[in-house]
């Protein structure tokens, strides 16, 4: 579990006051399951995957000629009522920028960079600015919605998210070939596996005496 840091716990024993005076002695065992690489697959890898596909999808939609006005881009009345259709909530441009600025941020708080390419973990606890991330958030879900948004702004954001997806969270991505996440030696018609969703490890202290100091 490399240089993971536990948390300080305190023991409180208690026993019947008639025998407050006996010496025993105690010793624990500790198990700790991370979970870690689970929480990362389901709630952010994978999620992230499927609004990389849907945000595909509804640029396909999007760069159909009768969707937009040729001259300045922006989508048409219409097309708000037929994305509806086609699209269950939370909409693909409503959640995407929400998850987009927040997994770009927490990269950028976790490793350092030079330039665009990440080198190390980072070990001063830099902030993420959740302001930061609201605002652009606000932003972008009107620069690309279809009620407001243009067509060239969606592009642009398609591109970015799809580009994030690739270089860092995909099979192929930063992590993956830095950290071993998957298991990419299977038949490559399976979805691959994370290598390990769960670390264990149980920690065992010396017996310890205990009485009524």
């Amino acid at each position: 579990m490399g240089d993971y840091r536990l948390r300080c716990y305190e023991l409180d024993y208690l026993k019947q006051y008639s025998y407050i005076n006996d010496f025993e002695t105690l010793s624990l065992n500790i198990d700790i399951s991370d979970k870690t690489l689970s929480f990362y697959e389901n709630h952010i890898r994978l999620p992230f995957q499927i609004l990389n596909e849907q945000l595909s999808r509804y640029l396909s939609f999007a760069e159909e000629f009768c969707s937009y006005n040729n001259l300045d881009g922006r989508f048409n009345d219409f097309f708000l009522s037929a994305l509806q259709n086609e699209f269950s909530e939370p909409y693909p441009w409503n959640q995407s920028p929400l998850v987009y600025y927040s997994v770009f941020a927490l990269i950028y708080a976790s490793w350092n960079f030079d330039g665009e390419t990440p080198t190390t973990r980072r070990v001063d606890g830099v902030p993420v600015d959740l302001e930061g991330i609201k605002d652009a958030t606000l932003t972008k879900m009107k620069e690309i919605s279809p009620a407001a948004g243009d067509l060239e702004s969606l592009r642009g954001f398609v591109n970015n998210f799809n580009s994030l997806y690739e270089n860092f969270l995909g099979y192929n991505g930063f992590f993956n070939s830095t950290l071993s996440l998957y298991d990419l030696t299977a038949d490559l018609t399976i979805v691959p596996e994370i290598a390990r969703s769960t670390d264990s490890k149980t920690i065992s202290s010396n017996p310890f005496i205990v009485n009524n100091i």
